[in-house]
């Protein structure tokens, strides 16, 4: 590579541009016209002059020799001179201990509706019936042998309302958002069991989302400098594992893009410009024109990310619109239950911070939306220097070629230079390029401090803030799981395979990755956060390392386990506890009246033999009950 073959330059001593001594101070008159804009003829001129003592336009070059003489840009030279040293890879570093688990996980029962009970569905045997008082063992499910479904952080049967799931499963989190850090809550469960009625509402019920929000502005108040502390609220989902926007007129696709310092971007719909139209100076000294006859070799545009789009919440109505306009634009399909089962997954996320940290950072990204740009434009005329000043067709091979076969390095030829009309026009070139090479060099070190002063004020928006800003809630209606079949029956469309695919792969990595962070028994050793695009999303969230945008700060999971009672959904039922028991520690079999001491009141009446009938009870062995084969 260039840097490999030109390790040799570190420590070189021209003043100007620190090409090889054999160049003496060739590029001093070049770069002293570079300052003045468009080099001039008689700057030019200069420059050639000095270049003639040096170069004999009739030798024929080594790939190394061309280089010698100044074949390459000012910003190769500069890198290798001062080639920054290479950062140890990451260590994946969860957040710091505060005495809670990383992630509780709680189970909620939601109540028979008036369109189940007008079918005549009941309740199936030994699903709980009332919430386990705090304290007590936690048994989601019993059958008629004893063997339960238990360990749970707590269970909360069709008594409770939202706001007494919110009170029990989420509520203490708020003050860790409060402190800067964290807190997260998925709500899993088999399609129809109360997902997004938990966590959006419905009619006059509020959801999770408005119960945190109310919370969190009561906690906050002014900064410093007199200003206000607000909620920053964005709202998207994940269909087939593409990523979309859910606020505004209308839902629109967005990307996920790793920038320059490894931080993983949400990027929306871009504003495009030309170089040429915001930096005209480049333009007019031809930096920016391609060789004669020839296209650019790489993109001049200038790309402004957006990002979600958000909405400033200072009170708990502002969020009215986040829940119309997410439940109208989210994907729902038809599922064994009803025809609005969301096939999406739904992330709604609420960031304190002020109005002038948010400005702040919009104007951060405007301007690194110019270093790529930029940096291209100094990739073309590198291609320039050596397509305009040398002569691909007199490439002769120098090293024996019956000893090797296939393609060979550029190192094993030698190159004549271009010839020109005029008797100086290939020096009179070589400093003209080396001029418009300078200029893009300037260009970028004002760019680069333009960003570093963009990031100084940004800086100093969140220390005025002080260590609320950046605090965060995430609420995550997960997609319904289907455990029917519904993607391999007849009449079954390629898009709804699509579907189920996703969902299932989106839904084991979430899993494996709480159990990784969780620590388990039989979990992941490391979280594999990159096997979907929910966890590659969530990932800064629920597990901030020391090198992240969160900064290792305190991070706060619980997973919600959504259930029916429905006896027609048993199987479906059982299937999604044991989902969240993978995720608990204490999980354990126990039998009615042994060693827990279980109240009957948790079981709903299960009858001699029931147990034989209901296999995915029975306790395997070696296993616990509700323990998947």
């Amino acid at each position: 590579s260039l840097r490999n073959t030109l390790r040799g330059y570190r420590g070189l001593k021209c003043r100007h541009c620190r090409h090889c001594e054999v160049m003496g101070n060739c590029c001093g008159p070049v770069a002293a016209t570079a300052d003045l804009g468009t080099p001039t003829s008689a700057g030019v001129a200069l420059g050639a002059a000095a270049l003639e003592t040096n170069i004999d336009l009739q030798k024929r070059y080594t790939w190394q020799e061309l280089f010698d003489i100044g074949l390459v840009s000012k910003s190769d030279l500069e890198q290798l001179i001062e080639m920054p040293e290479v950062a140890p890879p990451e260590t994946f570093e969860a957040g710091p201990a505060d005495g809670r688990a990383k992630v509780l996980a709680f189970v909620r029962v939601r109540p028979l509706t008036p369109a189940e009970v007008e079918r005549g569905v009941v309740a199936m045997e030994g699903i709980a019936e009332v919430s386990c008082p705090p304290g007590e063992p936690q048994v989601a499910m019993r059958n008629a042998e004893g063997n339960a479904i238990d360990g749970f952080e707590g269970v909360l049967g069709p008594d409770a309302d939202n706001k007494a799931t919110f009170d029990r499963t989420f509520a203490s989190d708020i003050d860790v958002a409060l402190g800067g850090g964290t807190a997260s809550l998925f709500s899993y469960g088999y399609t129809g069991s109360g997902k997004t009625h938990t966590v959006l509402g419905y009619g006059d019920e509020p959801g999770l989302h408005t119960l945190a929000a109310e919370r969190l502005l009561e906690g906050l108040g002014k900064v410093e400098d007199g200003g206000e502390l607000c909620l920053v609220a964005t709202a998207c989902e994940i269909y087939s594992d593409k990523l979309y926007d859910l606020l505004g007129p209308e839902k629109v696709e967005c990307t996920l893009l790793m920038d320059e310092r490894g931080q993983l971007k949400v990027q929306g719909p871009s504003e495009t410009q030309e170089l040429g139209e915001v930096r005209p100076g480049l333009k007019k000294t031809g930096s920016l024109a391609a060789a004669p006859g020839e296209k650019l070799g790489r993109s001049l545009k200038v790309v402004t990310p957006t990002g979600l789009r958000g909405m400033l919440v200072r009170t708990a109505g502002d969020l009215s619109l986040i829940k119309s306009t997410a439940v109208a634009a989210r994907c729902s399909g038809t599922s064994t239950e009803h025809d609005q089962s969301s096939r999406s997954h739904a992330l709604f996320r609420l960031e304190i911070a002020t109005e002038a940290v948010v400005a702040a950072r919009n104007e951060l990204g405007r301007k690194r939306a110019f270093l790529p740009a930029v940096k291209n434009a100094m990739d073309n005329i590198k291609g320039r220097f050596f397509m305009e000043l040398v002569d691909p067709l007199s490439r002769e091979d120098t090293t024996d070629t019956s000893a090797t076969s296939g393609s060979r390095p550029l190192s094993d030829y030698t190159f004549k230079l271009k010839e020109f009309d005029e008797p100086d026009g290939w020096f009179k070139h070589f400093a003209m390029l080396k001029a418009l090479d300078a200029q893009l060099f300037d260009a970028l070190a004002e760019v680069e401090a333009e960003v570093a002063t963009a990031e100084a004020v940004l800086e100093s928006a969140l220390a005025v803030g002080g260590e609320r800003v950046g605090g965060q809630i995430v609420l995550v209606d997960l997609a319904g799981a289907d455990y029917d079949g519904r993607d391999v029956g007849e009449g079954v469309t390629k898009v709804t395979k699509k579907e189920s695919a996703a969902i299932n792969k989106s839904l084991l990595a979430l899993k494996e990755c709480l159990r990784a962070i969780s620590s388990a028994s039989g979990g992941p050793k490391k979280a594999p956060f990159r096997n979907s695009t929910l966890t590659r999303l969530l990932e800064d969230a629920i597990a901030p390392g020391a090198k992240t945008v969160r900064r290792n700060l305190v991070s706060h999971s619980t997973m919600l386990v959504c259930a029916g009672p429905g006896d027609a959904q048993e199987r479906m039922t059982v299937n999604t506890l044991r989902y969240g028991q993978l995720l608990v520690k204490s999980a354990s079999t126990t039998k009615a009246g042994k060693k827990r001491g279980v109240s009957s009141k948790f079981i709903s009446g299960a009858k001699p033999g029931a147990g034989p009938d209901k296999p995915w009870l029975k306790k395997k062995a070696g296993g616990r009950a509700g323990e998947p084969e």
